[in-house]
């Protein structure tokens, strides 16, 4: 008995003593610290496998990459038969970049349990960095094979959008077109497109496909495409999501916040945002992109109870208050852009995209004497300067309905900067209220000419002609406006509404307009209004084609939008009676 136990203390503090020392720990926040200090006590008591391989799963989450290596390690020797710990070591070794590291870790997981399939797919990946490429292939088939593409964890903390076996494909597609077997790449490709249409990377190497083939018509048409979609996002790993969770690290987890918004993971990002003024509620740095966040999630409430504190973080850094108040001036909260751009302009009391903004929002907050006191300083400090004059008649007109006073600095515009985009769309905002409808567009066209990435006048010109219902000009100009916009998917609706449903029937291309539409409906950006009418319009489209299925998928899923976004009964009673109309169709 007594041998036993020395063997047993013996044996627990030859891995007590190996545990790193937390001292080169310093620079860490105080609850990031904390929670280290707990896992190591916790260990030290106690060196088990699963002790020592979460202090290095909190280590990880610190970005102490050298320490929690030692840990995983530590665990592994402590239970060889347990697969996570070298799954998390592979990971950690796939953050470093050393590929043959992770293959060797990842190949210990699928020993221990080859139904790990995410380890498969990180083997693949790194077979592919050594260009390895045969290996690659098997890791890969060794997916796309199975019936199901198991997640590494049950216990999901998200789900992604497409299975791991899309993943996969798509990785044997690119070994396909570097090897030189295009048609094998391009058969790939299809077979996920047709299947998942918003996975906009396989666009992307159809489009260099077709470009390689010397097709450069459909390599601009895929390249468009793809350009709706994210570039790229990796699987979504419920394991390493679980190593996230754990992190108090302001740098860890900033950085996975970021990583979540580039992937459009909105609700993940908002539950690491959560997480982290809940661990850090007094970190400026936190604080910043906690309101980004909420901003982007249209979370505007959360966002203002943010703005006191981010305030007194930042009211002397100048890029901050500009980024933060364009925000809020995007989303219509005009009080909240004051507060920015007013210490903004503290800072540079010359800026003038800001004071024109600053006036807009105090005439929007109905203080119309403050923002006529900001015109008025900006004319006193430019008098005779032909852009800012323009760009405050046009503010009269088109933000404060001032026809009369914008109207009074036509004149002088005119002869002082005739071919100034922003004069000629003040010029066809006054012709169009006078009701020379001809002359209006005429002057919107050469605002457009002088100015093509000016989208508000386009969306005038756009509405105008739609407005006077000339039909064919409406077309040309949507085609124009994609030339330079050719992922807009306001401009992407409105042009294949028009396609699928003109009043002139000899105007309509049904195939052409659905094209047009479905890719406004899965656009990324999509606004939810710009979703309803492309969703309406493509349903229909499908219907006049005779797919019922597709049909009846689209306009089920629009209807449910449009409550969501609280569309009025009218418009969602329109949107059943076409539901209706689609279950005439024979099947």
């Amino acid at each position: 008995m007594v041998l036993a136990l020395l063997f047993k203390f013996y044996f627990t503090n030859q891995y007590r003593s190996q545990i790193p020392d937390i001292a080169e720990y310093h620079n860490l926040l105080t609850p990031a610290r904390n929670q280290l200090d707990d896992a190591l006590k916790k260990a030290q008591r106690n060196p088990s496998a699963e002790n020592l391989g979460r202090l290095g799963m909190i280590s990880h989450s610190c970005a102490n990459y050298e320490q929690a290596a030692q840990c995983y390690e530590l665990a592994i020797r402590r239970k060889k038969s347990e697969w996570l710990w070298y799954y998390y070591l592979g990971y950690l070794s796939m953050e470093m970049g050393e590929s043959n590291a992770v293959i060797e870790n990842f190949n210990r997981v699928i020993e221990r349990n080859p139904n790990i399939y995410h380890a498969w797919f990180y083997i693949g990946e790194s077979y592919r960095n050594l260009r390895m490429n045969d290996a690659a292939e098997r890791s890969f088939v060794k997916i796309t094979d199975t019936q199901n593409s198991h997640v590494a964890s049950e216990a999901t903390t998200r789900k992604d959008q497409f299975p791991l076996d899309v993943y996969a494909k798509f990785q044997l597609s690119r070994i396909y077109f570097e090897t030189g077997r295009l048609d094998l790449a391009e058969e790939t490709l299809n077979e996920i497109v047709q299947s998942f249409r918003m996975f906009g990377p396989a666009y992307r190497l159809l489009s260099s496909i077709y470009s390689t083939n010397g097709d450069m018509l459909l390599s601009k048409r895929y390249e468009e495409r793809a350009n709706d979609q994210l570039v790229y996002s990796p699987p979504v790993d419920t394991l390493v999501d679980r190593l996230v969770l754990l992190s108090r690290s302001e740098f860890f987890l900033l950085k996975m916040i970021d990583e979540a918004q580039r992937n459009m993971h909105s609700e993940w990002a908002l539950r690491l945002v959560n997480n982290a003024i809940q661990y850090i509620p007094d970190n400026k740095y936190v604080i910043s992109k906690a309101l980004k966040i909420f901003m982007w999630t249209e979370l505007d409430e959360k966002a203002i109870a943010l703005t006191d504190q981010h305030l007194s973080y930042f009211q002397e850094d100048f890029t901050e208050l500009y980024n933060v108040g364009i925000l809020f001036f995007r989303n219509s909260l005009y009080r909240q852009t004051i507060d920015y751009f007013a210490l903004a302009l503290d800072i540079k009391p010359e800026d003038i995209d800001i004071q024109e903004k600053l006036a807009i929002s105090y005439w929007s907050v109905g203080e119309k004497q403050r923002s006529y006191e900001v015109i008025n300083e900006l004319l006193e400090n430019n008098p005779n300067n032909p852009e800012v004059l323009a760009g405050i008649a046009n503010i009269l007109y088109y933000n404060f309905k001032d026809t009369e006073k914008a109207s009074g600095y036509l004149p002088g515009l005119l002869k002082a900067a005739p071919s100034n985009p922003m004069v000629q769309k003040l010029s066809a905002g006054i012709a169009e209220k006078n009701g020379d409808f001809q002359k209006a567009i005429a002057l919107y066209e050469s605002s457009i000419r002088g100015n093509p990435e000016d989208i508000t006048t386009i969306r005038f010109l756009g509405t105008s002609l739609t407005n006077h219902e000339m039909w064919g000009k409406s077309i040309r100009h949507y085609k124009e406006a994609l030339e330079y916009h050719p992922n807009d998917p306001y401009f992407l609706e409105r042009l294949g509404t028009l396609l699928i449903g003109c009043p002139d029937t000899s105007l309509r291309d049904i195939y052409e307009g659905k094209d047009y539409l479905e890719r406004a409906f899965l656009h990324m950006s999509t606004t939810p209004s710009t979703l309803v009418y492309a969703g309406r319009g493509l349903a229909f489209a499908y219907a006049n084609l005779g797919d019922k299925y597709n049909a009846n998928k689209i306009i089920m899923e629009t209807i449910g939008i449009a409550q969501g976004a609280n569309f009025s009964q009218s418009y969602q009673n329109e949107l059943k009676d076409l539901y209706d109309a689609i279950q005439i169709i024979e099947d």
